[in-house]
């Protein structure tokens, strides 16, 4: 509010100096035009009166009307009448009337005369005094109005600014204060705050961008805690087997036999996957996940991964193919982890495709970049589920409860993301799903 005051305060103050100065000229420069043109046509009703130049100067020292003459319709002011101070001359530049009669005026001077006609006829030439002296009273109370009226102008200038200045302060200072109070409840853990947005401005913008960033909020506390409830889950199950199943060998109840030794170790397994998958993704959220990259033909990478799945898929009834596995394409990846992708991406493929169902893996250039893709003709993914498919314990069947935390697929972007790539996924329910890998080439 200040600043808008200050800046209203300045430009009145200029406009109001550049108003004064250029009125008083203006004015000044009226009335010596009025005087010169007041005493232009008493001297050209002087020498209508005489008839001659040379008579002019003694008629004009009797004073007094001329005879059948008429004055000014403005007289000059009594200051600037004095007949020694106007001068007027022929056309050559001699003084007939005023000081220095008789005498040549230079050129210049007589340049800025005013000509005075005749009947059509220039006779002479009328010139002004180099100071026409102080204004009249007249003069003075034109310009005392002038300098009120500007004055009043100016302070209602400064009103305005000061009614403008309240205004925008508080349209604006209120929305950042709910933004501010809506701010503090949030550090305090409350993250339900909603701001009403009522402007399209750029405090708009920010309440809009604020109610954005609490959603998210939202969603990411209820992410976490139905990720940790899954995580309870998933630790809970194999270590519910594991102690119950020691503890009943320990006392007696079972005995120790290769197949329960097995079970225990196929439970210990789980949890040691568990564990490796939350360490993978805390290293890819910190940025340090190493990478052994080397180039890699894309072709064998495809190849080795179906032959990997392929008893799988014939087991459940479907075929997996290669349909192009893009010839003379490469990347340079973790071979490792580049596998560890395909594979999540194949597996969910298998698990999610009825008997007698299709998955094909093919490759293909794109730009300065390669696509790789996993399709399959399963029972595919709602929209509202595919938008989130890559968040974590986010799972694409809810119905019933598959191994794993849920992390396959975040793990699988984080692995992608880390080699400067991007997993997307484009499907409709009961028409199958394709997920594809976009990467550098090598």
């Amino acid at each position: 509010m200040l600043v808008l005051i200050a800046a209203a305060l300045a430009e009145a103050v200029l406009v109001a100096w550049a108003m004064q100065v250029s009125t008083a000229r203006a004015f000044e420069v009226f009335v010596t035009e009025e005087m010169v043109n007041g005493f232009g046509a008493e001297m050209a009703d002087l020498y209508r009166n005489v008839g001659r130049l040379d008579g002019m100067l003694a008629a004009h020292q009797r004073g007094g009307p001329p005879p059948g003459g008429r004055r000014p319709q403005r007289p000059p002011r009594p200051e600037a009448t004095d007949e020694l101070r106007f001068q007027f001359t022929d056309v050559a530049g001699t003084v007939i009337v005023g000081p220095e009669a008789g005498q040549m005026v230079s050129a210049e001077r007589l340049a800025a005369g005013a000509p005075i006609y005749v009947d059509g006829e220039q006779i002479g030439v009328a010139l002004m005094p180099a100071n026409l002296g102080a204004l009249g009273a007249a003069e003075a109370r034109f310009l005392a109005a002038s300098r009120a009226g500007v004055i009043w102008a100016l302070a209602g200038a400064l009103l305005l600014a000061v009614v403008l200045g309240v205004f925008v302060a508080r349209t604006t200072v209120q929305p950042l204060a709910r933004l501010t109070t809506a701010t503090q409840a949030i550090a305090d853990g409350a993250f339900d705050q909603v701001v009403q947005v009522q402007r399209r401005d750029e405090v708009g913008q920010l309440a809009e961008a604020f109610n954005t960033m609490t959603m998210r909020l939202r969603e990411a506390r209820a992410l976490r805690e139905q990720m940790t409830a899954d995580l309870a889950h998933d630790l809970r199950t194999p270590l519910t087997v594991l102690t119950g199943t020691l503890e009943a060998l320990r006392d007696g109840v079972l005995q120790s036999t290769p197949e329960r030794i097995a079970s225990l170790h196929t439970e210990a397994q789980t949890l040691g996957r568990l564990i490796d998958d939350l360490h993978l993704l805390a290293l890819a959220d910190a940025g340090e996940l190493t990478l052994h990259r080397s180039v890699k033909p894309l072709a064998d990478l495809l190849s080795y991964t179906a032959e990997r799945f392929k008893p799988i898929a014939l087991a459940e009834g479907i075929h997996l193919t290669v349909n192009d596995p893009g010839q003379g394409l490469a990347v340079r990846v973790d071979a490792g982890q580049m596998q560890r992708v395909l594979g999540n991406l194949v597996a969910n493929a298998i698990r999610h495709t009825p008997s007698g169902g299709r998955i094909t893996l093919s490759a293909a250039h794109d730009g300065e970049a390669v696509v790789v893709r996993v399709a399959d003709t399963g029972e595919g993914i709602v929209p509202e589920l595919a938008a989130r498919i890559f968040e974590r314990t986010v799972r694409g069947d809810h119905a019933r409860h598959t191994d794993g935390a849920g992390l396959g697929l975040a793990i699988a972007q984080s692995i992608a993301q880390a080699h400067g790539g991007q997993l997307d996924v484009a499907s409709a329910p009961g028409e199958g799903a394709t997920f594809s890998m976009r990467l550098p080439e090598a």
